[in-house]
């Protein structure tokens, strides 16, 4: 006997033909799983079709804050965003949490922020955010949602210096690894992180990130079929991305659950 599912799913693989799904995520997403959960559907669906959106990621530049527009205003059917530790899915959407992130200060093993060092000023594996005070910082962009976080500890008179900037997290870790600057980048940004790199925190507000969640419309006006193929790609992106979640802590929430997370947007 069939399941409820496997009927639905043998009902579509007939009447797919014309059916396509309009999909949006970023490139280092797409490299590291999406990818992947997208080939397998359209093996399991093969009469689905796959549109990819923003390969080039543009959308970033907004750091997330188009997605849910794209979705409402049916550009795409499926995206990957960044959102907030608390935030909540935006009325009319769907989504399933995919992995949190946070962001760290790489730095070169004799730097004071190391925790190799014999006199470091770390005392956990959290440093307050006021602690990168008179450094120089490699960081991305602004419009990407690390560099719009740490923005909100800067004020009028930022107590850093910015020294360069770079889309590619890779290149600021080397030149950090090697120098006295400091790189401020999400831990999901490189294929491995080190112990010595410290999470950043800022007092009342915990560790300092986010997460990524893949949203999609809930609306009755999206075919069955093609609903039943997104909640079967959501499941397969989060059980792809479980890595990541080990990478970035495994947490999908802050810490410091009772704390005011500091909000550069929403996406």
């Amino acid at each position: 006997m069939l399941s409820a599912y496997d009927e639905v799913r043998a009902a579509s693989d007939t009447s797919l033909r014309s059916v396509i799904l309009r999909f949006a995520a970023y490139p280092a997403h797409l490299k590291r799983f999406a990818a992947q959960a997208l080939g397998e559907i359209e093996h399991e669906f093969p009469n689905l079709r796959v549109e990819l959106q923003d390969l080039e990621g543009r959308r970033r530049r907004g750091g997330g804050l188009t997605s849910t527009t794209q979705l409402r205003e049916r550009a795409v059917d499926m995206v990957i965003a960044v959102c907030n530790f608390d935030e909540r899915v935006p009325t009319g959407l769907e989504a399933k949490d995919l992995y949190g992130w946070r962001l760290m200060a790489v730095v070169g093993p004799d730097d004071p922020l190391s925790s190799q060092r014999p006199k470091s000023l770390r005392r956990s594996r959290t440093l307050d955010v006021r602690e990168l005070r008179g450094r120089r910082l490699l960081v991305a962009p602004k419009g990407h949602r690390s560099r719009d976080l740490l923005d909100l500890f800067a004020n009028a008179d930022p107590p850093w210096e910015v020294v360069g900037e770079s889309e590619d997290p890779e290149v600021l870790a080397s030149i950090a690894s090697y120098s006295d600057r400091v790189a401020v980048i999400p831990t999901d940004s490189l294929p491995a992180i080190e112990d010595i790199w410290p999470i950043l925190m800022a007092p009342s507000h915990g560790e300092l990130g986010g997460k990524y969640r893949v949203l999609w419309r809930s609306s009755d006006s999206d075919p069955d079929r093609l609903r039943v193929v997104m909640s079967a790609l959501a499941e397969r992106l989060h059980t792809l991305s479980a890595p990541l979640r080990l990478q970035s802590g495994g947490s999908l929430t802050s810490p410091t659950a009772d704390s005011k997370q500091p909000r550069p947007g929403s996406p």
